[in-house]
């Protein structure tokens, strides 16, 4: 079983990599990834939202050809979400579906689809002091490398 004060730092920590704590998203997210696959009290669904296309700006056009990364300007992003019941919360962890890796395309695609509510990806995220984010990252890589027994990238 994970312990709740894992799952609640790693919570925190998703935040921090939306936030000014970017520069370590990809340890996090693998550290995210690490204890969803390792969680006995979660349900993964598949969600996924259409936005503005970030290469072609919504207009369909790069340069003076079509757009290679949209549909007229418009892209549609697919998430594993993953509901964590922690404690008297219910957590909601969105990944992206390039970032998990641990689902094989054929498990993905059998996924129930949910809608994503009033969810949107790059939601602003939260902005800690340097030093307490590498810290709580520290504690809760030492803490999962614990309790999961695997090695927790650095």
């Amino acid at each position: 079983m994970i312990p709740l004060s894992l799952l609640l730092a790693v919570d925190e920590l998703n935040k921090w990599a939306r936030g000014n704590g970017r520069e370590f998203a990809y340890e996090i997210y693998d550290l995210k990834g690490k204890i969803i696959q390792r969680l006995d009290r979660a349900w993964s669904f598949r969600t996924s939202v259409i936005v503005t296309c970030r290469t072609c700006g919504g207009t369909g056009q790069f340069r003076s050809d079509e757009c290679w990364d949209c549909h007229r300007g418009k892209t549609t992003l697919q998430f594993l979400l993953t509901e964590i019941h922690a404690g008297d919360r219910i957590l909601q962890w969105h990944t992206p579906r390039d970032r998990a890796r641990w689902v094989p395309a054929v498990e993905f695609e059998k996924l129930q689809i949910v809608p994503p509510g009033d969810w949107k990806p790059n939601q602003p995220g939260l902005d800690i002091e340097r030093a307490t984010g590498l810290a709580l990252l520290m504690a809760a890589k030492t803490l999962a490398a614990e309790v999961l027994r695997v090695e927790v990238t650095a």
